[in-house]
């Protein structure tokens, strides 16, 4: 309204061309901003601005800004769509066209009635009066207004006030002042007959400007590269601690809230490359807990994923269409990318954010490299699997165990601690199989394995050792408490009707137990010594525990 009641009172008569060029010229600068603090940007436009308020007169000058700016917001929103930049809301965008046109504009509009008041008026005063005193005065006034209400907006923002003042205000000053001697002469020597030196000077400014938008830009992109270097560095030395896949799995997770800020739950998914069947991981940022879960059918964003074998990216998500236990409940942007090896689909990485359109085309290359990596985890991880866990009864095979016991005598001889070990046998198993099947037999198998996973902690280690064998290794336990552990594991084999068959006997197993270095010197030793003791317990009548009574080593 002031600006339009200030043109009423002062036609202007300056020619289009001009006005043209001084647009052109402002506004290409503008493009040029390059960022400085927490994403605000400078630009070298000051003097373009200014020059055209004391040489046009300060109502065309203020039309000029209003002209820049709006093609500066304009130009902001095309490079959002462009290059993927984050949106703002619609007030957001509204509030920031205001403050950045009609703002900037009344602001020029001060300053002209400001020298006018106190005699300054460029029409009032000679040539060089308005070169060396109004210009820089003018500019200095204007680049100082300007940057603290940009300050007074970060400090509303919520940023450091000292951080804002001495990384955007001070720099922001610095740096468009200098450029007042530039200003001065293309006052100096503008003159509509003779635009050769005006152009000549005009493009000097863009040069400058354009040299530090191209370092910025160079900059950034070094910077992005080097965060990027440092993200996958630590993603990969998370997955190589690793090699089973629950851990792995929730070192992958705890990554991504770290380095994708903008993620509010995260889901991890699994494909058996045989069945084509999925697992998933639903992780999210306050309960770090996967939870299980085989997709539906209708999860269409999954099975995308897989079928496209590319990545996903929407902007705008109507979670009601997903399923709700793997989706969370306020997401409104999705972000998935499918792990690939030896060109199988072995699973895929989703984000989830609250925020509209939170995920970058940068973001999502990023986590493309990151799914790359997580790929060979994964990959290695059921390769570790496979050779160190037996595929019937879910246990470690019997070469894992022998390492693993290897290195739990050294470390009880290194630091004088004791462990112990339990050799356990399904008495009368030959006859499960021969009267009830073998099928049967397998299923006692895996039921005993099962009870004897649950009966342990989570630091011991127990394996399949032959065909209906099995062997437990217990860290830091002593004979009494492996004697403990064993009866336990005994009295829930007999409880339990592993067999599945009514009126035919009970499964039961004999335990020997064995501890270190009460009953041996090393860990052949240790397994001859719990094996002799499983031995008496089949003599003694099965279904029973004994412990070894050796404690010389065996001469042979």
């Amino acid at each position: 309204m002031a600006l339009a009641i200030a043109t009423l009172r002062q036609p202007f008569a300056t020619p289009v061309v001009v006005l043209l060029a001084f647009w052109g010229l402002g506004t290409t600068t503008r493009i040029m901003a390059f960022p400085l603090y927490r994403g605000r940007v400078i630009a070298f436009d000051s003097a373009y601005l200014i020059a055209a308020g004391i040489v046009l007169g300060w109502v065309p000058g203020a039309w000029i800004v209003v002209a820049t700016m709006t093609a500066d917001v304009l130009v902001q929103r095309y490079r959002g769509w462009i290059f993927d930049l984050p949106r703002m809301s619609s007030r957001e965008r509204l509030a920031q066209t205001l403050f950045s046109t009609f703002g900037n504009a009344l602001l020029l509009l001060g300053i002209g009635a400001l020298l006018e008041r106190v005699g300054l008026s460029p029409l009032h005063v000679n040539r060089h009066t308005a070169v060396f005193v109004v210009t820089p005065l003018a500019l200095v006034t204007f680049v100082v207004c300007h940057y603290h209400i940009a300050f007074a907006a970060a400090v509303l923002n919520r940023d450091p006030p000292r951080s804002a003042y001495r990384q955007l205000v001070v720099p922001g000053i610095i740096g468009e002042c200098l450029l007042a001697p530039l200003a001065m002469v293309m006052v100096l020597v503008y003159q509509t007959a003779y635009p050769a030196p005006f152009t000549l000077l005009a493009t000097t400014v863009l040069v400058i400007n354009a040299g530090f938008f191209i370092a910025s830009q160079i900059g950034q992109r070094l910077r992005d590269r080097v965060r990027d270097l440092s993200m996958l560095n630590a993603v990969s030395k998370a997955l190589t601690r690793n090699l089973e896949l629950d851990p792995l799995l929730a070192a992958l997770a705890g990554q991504l809230f770290e380095h994708f800020v903008n993620a509010n739950a995260i889901v991890l998914g699994l494909r058996d490359v045989v069945t084509g069947s999925v697992r998933c991981a639903l992780f999210g940022e306050r309960d770090a807990r996967p939870l299980e879960r085989t997709p539906a059918a209708d999860e269409q964003l999954f099975k995308r994923l897989v079928a496209e074998r590319r990545s996903l990216r929407i902007r705008k998500l109507d979670y009601r269409q997903l399923d709700p236990v793997l989706t969370a409940p306020d997401a409104k942007s999705w972000l998935g990318v499918p792990m690939i090896v030896n060109d199988d689909v072995v699973g895929f990485i989703n984000l989830q954010s609250s925020a509209a359109d939170a995920f970058r085309r940068a973001e999502e290359r990023m986590l493309a490299q990151v799914a790359a990596q997580a790929a060979i985890a994964v990959e290695n991880a059921r390769l570790f699997r496979l050779a160190t866990v037996d595929g019937l009864t879910g246990l470690f095979v019997r070469r894992y165990f022998d390492q693993r016991l290897d290195e739990e005598c050294l470390r009880a001889q290194r630091f004088d601690v004791l462990f112990s070990l339990l050799m356990l046998d399904i008495d009368d198993f030959k006859q499960i199989n021969d009267t009830r099947g073998h099928a049967t037999g397998d299923r006692v198998l895996r039921e005993t394995a099962h009870v004897i996973r649950a009966s342990l902690r989570v630091i011991d280690i127990a394996a399949r050792y032959g065909g209906e064998e099995f062997v437990v290794l217990l860290p830091r336990a002593d004979a009494s408490r492996a004697r403990q552990v064993a009866e336990r594991i005994r009295c829930a084999v007999f409880d339990n009707d592993l067999a599945g068959v009514n009126g035919s006997p009970r499964v039961t197993v004999s335990i020997g137990v064995a501890t270190f270095p009460d009953h041996a010197v090393d860990a052949g030793e240790l397994v001859r010594a719990a094996d002799r003791a499983l031995y008496r317990a089949k003599a003694a009548g099965k279904n029973r525990v004994e412990g070894a009574i050796n404690l010389v080593p065996d001469a042979t």
